[in-house]
Parts: C-alpha cells; sequence; structure tokens
C-alpha cells in the first residue's frame, strides 16, 4: 500500500513538473520565461514589403484567400504545436472590405454577427499573442469553413471602426 502511495505521489509530481516546464521553458528559444510566455507561437518576420508578400502568399497558397491591393498586414504568428495554425490581423480599406468578401474562398462562408446572440469560433482564442484582441471587439462579424486540404478557415471582422477594417484571420488543421 505504501508503495502505491510513493508511485501516486511520484506520478503527480512528475506531471506537475512536466506541465512547469511547458510554461516557463521555451525550447525554441533556450530561457524561462523573460518576463513573456512564449509558448509555440513564432512571430512572423514582416519587416519589409517583401516578407509581407511572403507571407500574404504563403497564406494565399494555404487558404485560396486573396486579398484586397490595399491590405496592410499588422501583424502575424504561427503556433508549432498545431499542424501549423496561423494567425494574420490585417487591415482593409472601406472600399476594398466588398471586394474582399466576394473572394472565392471568402464568400462560402456563413458569417454571422455579434447581434446574433452566438459567441465567435473557440479557434479565434489567441491570448497568448498581446496584438490578437479579438475579445475586445463589441460589433463584429465571424464565420468558419473547412477547406479541401482538411484544414479550416476562421474569420472576424472588426466593425468597430469607421474609416478601416481590421480583419482576423485563423488558419490551420483542428
Amino acid at each position: 500500500m505504501k508503495l502505491l502511495k510513493y508511485l501516486l505521489f511520484a506520478f503527480v509530481l512528475f506531471v506537475l513538473l512536466a506541465f512547469i516546464w511547458r510554461i516557463c521553458f521555451c525550447p525554441r528559444h533556450g530561457s524561462l520565461l523573460g518576463g513573456k510566455y512564449c509558448f509555440s507561437y513564432e512571430q512572423l518576420d514582416i519587416s519589409t514589403p517583401e516578407k509581407v508578400t511572403k507571407v500574404l502568399n504563403k497564406f494565399t497558397g494555404n487558404t485560396g484567400v486573396s486579398f484586397p491591393q490595399s491590405t496592410y498586414l499588422l501583424n502575424a504568428a504561427v503556433d508549432h504545436s498545431r499542424d501549423p495554425d496561423v494567425c494574420l490581423k490585417i487591415r482593409v480599406k472601406l472600399e476594398d472590405l466588398d471586394a474582399f468578401l466576394k473572394d472565392t474562398t471568402i464568400r462560402k462562408i456563413d458569417l454571422y454577427d455579434s447581434t446574433s446572440g452566438r459567441s465567435y469560433p473557440g479557434r479565434l482564442d489567441h491570448h497568448e499573442l498581446r496584438w490578437w484582441q479579438v475579445s475586445k471587439v463589441k460589433n463584429w462579424k465571424t464565420g468558419e469553413i473547412p477547406l479541401p486540404n482538411g484544414a479550416s478557415l476562421v474569420i472576424l471582422i472588426d466593425y468597430d471602426h469607421t474609416d478601416e477594417y481590421i480583419i482576423y484571420l485563423t488558419w490551420g488543421f483542428v
């Protein structure tokens, strides 16, 4: 009986230590916390127009989504713990939103809004990304669609602004 208690204690201790290790240590950066939680998100380099074009083109290749010429990529990240999960936050001019919504992939999404009584899809929760502020958006339209490759695309359009639209997109395997 005593041996069983020791084994149970050792197992609980092992699980607890593994959990703490997962939260505190980033194997990609090799550092402890460093003032932020790393998890497995990697910020994508969007420091030059060429790199922005590369990120948007890769997203287009994976999802079929075409972006208007006025698209401004605000931020991008990929989660390597999923297979993968790519997050984009873009800004689109008012006059280009209709064209964006008529895109062959986007128009297939059954969008619903913040007044529907439904919440946005849980796949849009990325609390560990400081710039991903979906929970602060009050007036939105959102939807999700499965893609032919087994992945899914989720979109949330932020209607809180009057001069532009902020659009959150995530693509990945469920």
